[in-house]
């Protein structure tokens, strides 16, 4: 089955501030960022920042909502990393999906789209990725994972090789590491899934959207979550750890769910 939704063509991202993806969100404040969050689009399901985290539920399917970030965007020539903690115990029937994903799209031509998320159908828990230009497709890389209710998605680029690479890190006893699930190529080679070229060599930057949908499945309030957003202007985990700590200094630690490794601050 295809889990993967594309960002409306005719969305408008405004307000940006920063040349290169950099920035993080806790939602801890029960109302939306509107320096670090554009304005929603959704069809059944939406978004909401309560409870220290954003939630996400949907009375009917199919559902979708798309939130554009807006506090920075991703540079072509210089590394970055994007990822964001989720919870998925939403009940699905046969046939049935509801998930959490990323999509990085070059901001002069949208049809040109990474799309990466964590759902969950009637068989357990995916981590899907598909790129896109156009009309035209990779293959859909979908990586069923044992458990895996909660944990971390996360894309990195690479600016040497113009690669964007899809990960994951499930939330288990023991402290879990980052795995890689597949990897794009934005400028015609070097990935391991599929390859296009973006017509980026002569510059332009990279747009971020986080999503949420469900089909053949409605979702219940608190079954379906995201926290803890973070993008950095380096794609290491060091950067994430080290990095990283001056702009999370003031992030509460919470119960939500455990923090994965690479992200815990002491």
């Amino acid at each position: 089955m295809n889990r993967l939704l594309f960002l409306i063509g005719g969305l408008v991202i405004t307000g940006r501030v920063l040349a290169n993806f950099e920035g993080s969100d806790d939602f801890n404040h029960n109302f939306r960022n509107s320096s670090l969050w554009g304005t929603e689009a959704y069809l059944q399901g939406r978004f909401i920042e309560r409870n220290d985290r954003l939630e996400y539920s949907a009375s009917s399917w199919p559902s979708e909502s798309f939130l554009p970030w807006v506090g920075s965007t991703g540079d072509f020539t210089r590394a970055w990393a994007v990822q964001i903690d989720y919870f998925n115990a939403v009940p699905i029937s046969t046939g049935g999906s509801a998930g959490v994903s990323f999509q990085i799209a070059n901001s002069a031509n949208r049809g040109s789209a990474l799309s990466f998320g964590a759902y969950r159908d009637a068989t357990g828990m995916h981590f899907s990725g598909r790129l896109s230009f156009g009309a035209q497709y990779s293959p859909v890389q979908n990586l069923a994972v044992a458990g895996g209710g909660s944990g971390t998605i996360r894309i990195e680029f690479d600016p040497v090789t113009k690669v964007l690479s899809t990960l994951y890190a499930i939330n288990t006893s023991v402290s879990p590491e980052f795995v890689l699930v597949g990897s794009y190529g934005v400028a015609g080679g070097g990935g391991s899934v599929g390859n296009f070229d973006w017509g980026m060599a002569g510059g332009g930057d990279f747009e971020l959207t986080l999503i949420a949908s469900s089909n053949f499945a409605s979702v219940p309030e608190g079954l379906l979550n995201a926290d803890n957003f973070v993008a950095v202007p380096e794609a290491s985990t060091t950067a994430f750890v080290l990095g990283g700590v001056a702009v999370l200094a003031t992030f509460r630690r919470r119960t939500f769910w455990p923090v994965p490794h690479s992200k815990e601050r002491h």
